[in-house]
């Protein structure tokens, strides 16, 4: 025993003590901020060239244009500026509509001209073109049997779908137009009669000193999709960085026969748990310093409720868990190659099943009791980052799931601990060519 947590200190020391690891600790955070920094810059430096579209109304008169010419001249004079300290700026490009004449309404002279204004779309010539069906003026009953006319669409067609301001604009302003022709009001009138916005707040409490009742800030409904989105990066940031270089250590020792010399003082399973448990206080340490910092920003923001003791308690037994398991796995496959371009192969597999929780980690924030993220969270490889979201998403998935998940990530992990031990009492001294994954199996099974 004295043994093995003399390696799981030199492993330890060996990785906290170099500049790579502190540089990696300190910039991890700067650059996680700085991008979100750099984005919300890059949200307020929007390309303000003028952005000219075509539009084809194929209405009787082309009652639709000459409104929507209007508003989007409206919107050019007062809605693209900003004002600042006395200063104006133009933060959004102005829409310049060109009116498009159909010749003859027929199928083929339609077809023919959404391909010229198509051609000129990649000629740069024009944005985009809307195309305003015949019958977009036919009202539709609700419950009615017969189907709507044909003619009876808004068409857009563009090589930028990325661009969503034009087509959000042009679906309200062109809603308000045909409102207002259908129903022979004005324009100005229908747009007063603005829809209610949904507003999404959590549950109210009382306030244990005053007894007041308190509704919860904006800010807490935010905490509550960040903070698991948080803890499930950092779980899977903390097994890369300590299993990765682990491996990557192993494979040296093999190289330089440092093994060879240590496998004279111990067993290879004995070894490899030594270099488990050095794996371990990495991640640890690593956990240490960011929850550290975590629970200081929180408690900054008064969202320290969403990092409970029971969820920093539940994250760390998954983090331990998953990097045993993890952390297993990658020291297997460096015992298995002889240089460190051999363990990009053998280590591909496992980083695909690992990505699987980030997969599905958007599915897990919105409904953390959908039967996909319920039964991935089961899926031993992917538990403890998926158990992680749900239980830091209030109220949390019942106790029998969370303690489940612990024992079957348990099971597994002690499985894949004895495979790797295996694999590695084999693959440790083995020098030449590496070994491939059918191999791996085969010592797995038969020694």
């Amino acid at each position: 025993m004295n043994k093995i947590l003399v390696v799981a200190a030199r492993d330890y020391k060996a990785a906290v003590r170099t500049k790579s690891f502190i540089i990696t600790l300190l910039l991890m955070p700067v650059l996680m901020v700085g991008s979100g920094v750099v984005q919300s810059m890059m949200r307020t430096q929007t390309n303000t060239k003028d952005k000219k579209f075509a539009v084809v109304d194929r209405t009787a008169g082309s009652k639709i244009f000459p409104l929507l010419q209007r508003y989007a001249e409206e919107r050019n004079a007062k809605e693209i500026f900003e004002e600042k300290d006395e200063n104006r700026r133009q933060i959004r490009a102005r829409f310049l509509l060109e009116e498009e004449k159909l010749g003859t309404d027929t199928e083929d002279a339609v077809r023919d001209l959404r391909l010229r204004l198509s051609q000129r779309v990649r000629d740069d010539e024009i944005w985009g073109f809307v195309e305003i069906g015949p019958d977009v003026l036919s009202p539709v009953l609700p419950g009615s049997s017969t189907p709507p006319p044909q003619g009876r669409y808004l068409r857009y067609q563009t090589n930028h779908p990325t661009y969503e301001e034009f087509p959000t604009w042009l679906q309200i302003r062109a809603l308000l137009i045909i409102s207002s022709l259908q129903s022979g009001r004005p324009v100005e009138e229908i747009e007063k009669f603005q829809p209610l916005l949904l507003r999404r707040e959590g549950l109210s409490e009382k306030d244990p000193k005053t007894g007041a009742v308190i509704d919860p800030p904006v800010i807490h409904q935010v905490a509550r999709f960040i903070v698991p989105g948080v803890l499930v990066a950092l779980m899977f940031m903390i097994v890369m960085l300590s299993s990765t270089p682990g491996m990557q250590g192993v494979v040296e020792e093999k190289m330089q026969r440092i093994a060879e010399v240590l496998l004279g003082s111990l067993p290879p399973f004995c070894l490899m748990i030594g270099k488990l448990l050095g794996l371990m206080g990495v991640s640890l340490t690593i956990a240490a310093v960011y929850l550290g910092g975590g629970l200081w920003a929180a408690k900054q923001f008064n969202i320290l409720e969403f990092l409970s003791a029971p969820v920093l308690v539940w994250y760390l037994i998954f983090q331990v868990l998953a990097v045993f398991m993890y952390g297993s796995i990658f020291l297997a496959i460096g015992s298995a190659a002889t240089d460190i371009k051999e363990t990009q192969t053998l280590v591909m597999p496992v980083m695909l099943i690992a990505c699987i929780p980030m997969f599905i980690l958007g599915t897990a924030l919105e409904d953390p009791n959908h039967p996909l993220v319920i039964a991935a969270s089961f899926f031993p490889p992917s538990t403890p980052m998926l158990m992680m979201a749900r239980i830091a998403i209030s109220p949390g998935p019942p106790l029998w799931q969370s303690l489940l998940s612990v024992v079957l990530v348990l099971a597994v992990t002690i499985g894949c601990v004895y495979a790797a031990g295996r694999i590695f009492r084999v693959g440790i001294l083995m020098q030449g060519k590496g070994a491939k994954i059918g191999q791996l199996l085969r010592w797995v099974f038969r020694g």
